[in-house]
């Protein structure tokens, strides 16, 4: 048996299902996209209002993008060398004379991963449609690098002819220091689940793992031990009660049940490429590779978006077999009724469940009365005819009999 919900845990679920529960098109987070992805709502439905033990608190049922890298700064040190002595050194050369040299590093101000002021270029949390509906022609390379803002071949952009003088060196090294890299991204869905007990993450994490969801992880596992009023002994190591008199009580250290969060993700899918670059003197994306290239990344990604949703899937499936039965406490497990989106608790679904099975039983039941009597009158209609020709035979007369019984008068 699974333990009982925490009252904090309680607390913090019914504050998530309150900000959940706003209608779709007044609710807003602090997400790139700013709601939940129709793609795994139903999945967030199920976890949030079946198990009582758990809820989502932050979820991407998967994304496809193109995403520009913010604006690099760069960080001038000075190595001051006086007499020998070191003063100030942030890298730099073995072997380098007295005086004063300066050092320039390069800084990026966000990662690929759309932190840092970057910006994105193209998002979309469902696959990408590849032929065009009007003409029923499939989209080619150059759409795609419209789509995604780019122009250009890729012919060595910001590459430079090169002078072969150290100035035209710098400056060409500088301005490729400060280009802002293009990604193009797949990310497959990423789920954390808030549980109430180290039991319920265990459960939540098996599931994830046996779906295809392999870097599934939880944090926060270990309970929590508070002792508001304790001083370390640097003897043992540990913690003990702080006592302010000879006559005061010590404070017991109370162990607070943890609430694990758990991450349902996998990387096996996800796959990134370089596509283009912004010089930092002007505002053109320039295309690093091909059109057919660009054809090709958009092909992977919606062969990604299909196994994801296989994932997906099997992950919600396995949930429900991990706790179908057990789970916590004598919570009420609800599941979702048809298509009318209506939520039954166990007592309901258990009756509903048998009404079902008595309603098989009886059809059944019907069935077979009606081929046994299918069989009896097919039995009937046989025997009746069995009977006609018999009948048919004995009223049939014997010529040669007849003759002999006709007595001789000659």
């Amino acid at each position: 048996m699974l333990p009982p919900p925490t009252p904090s845990f309680l607390t913090r679920k019914t504050k998530i299902l309150s900000q959940l529960s706003v209608p779709d098109a007044e609710y807003t987070d602090v997400s790139p996209k700013g709601s939940v992805d129709v793609a795994i709502r139903e999945l967030i439905d199920e976890i949030n209002h079946g198990y009582e033990g758990l809820v989502t608190t932050s979820s991407c049922a998967g994304r496809v993008s193109v995403y520009l890298e913010g604006v690099k700064k760069s960080k001038k040190t000075t190595n001051t060398l006086d007499g020998g002595n070191e003063v100030e050194e942030e890298g730099g050369e073995d072997g380098a004379g007295a005086g004063a040299r300066e050092a320039t590093s390069t800084v990026t101000a966000s990662s690929s991963g759309g932190k840092g002021g970057g910006e994105w270029l193209f998002v979309s949390h469902d696959p990408l449609e590849l032929v065009d509906l009007s003409t029923g022609r499939e989209y080619d390379g150059e759409h795609w690098m419209e789509v995604f803002g780019l122009t250009g071949r890729g012919s060595g952009s910001g590459s430079g002819s090169g002078t072969g003088t150290e100035s035209g060196d710098g400056e060409e090294q500088e301005e490729q220091e400060q280009q802002r890299l293009i990604h193009f991204k797949f990310e497959p869905m990423i789920l954390h689940i808030l549980t109430t007990s180290p039991s319920h993450a265990h459960l939540a994490i098996q599931s994830g793992m046996t779906s295809g969801f392999r870097e599934t992880g939880a944090v926060s596992i270990l309970p929590r031990l508070t002792a508001p009023f304790s001083s370390s002994c640097h003897q043992c190591h540990t913690h003990h009660p702080h006592q302010s008199s000879s006559t005061s009580t010590p404070t017991s250290t109370e162990s607070v049940t943890p609430n694990p969060i758990v991450a349902i993700r996998s990387m096996g899918l996800s796959f990134e490429s370089l596509i283009g670059v912004q010089p930092s003197s002007s505002s053109q994306r320039e295309s690093l590779v091909t059109p057919e290239y660009l054809s090709l990344l958009v092909k992977v990604a919606n062969e990604r978006f299909e196994e994801n949703k296989k994932r997906i899937a099997r992950f919600r499936e396995a949930l429900r077999l991990a706790f179908g039965s057990d789970e916590a406490g004598g919570a009420e497990e609800k599941k979702k009724v048809g298509d009318s989106g209506e939520w039954e608790d166990a007592e309901a679904r258990k009756q509903r469940k048998r009404e079902e099975g008595l309603a098989r039983r009886e059809e059944v039941r019907r069935r077979k009365e009606e081929e046994r009597e299918r069989k009896r009158r097919e039995a009937e209609e046989k025997g009746e005819g069995k009977e006609e020709i018999k009948g048919e035979k004995e009223g049939k007369v014997d010529l040669a009999e007849v003759v002999l019984q006709v007595p001789d008068v000659l």
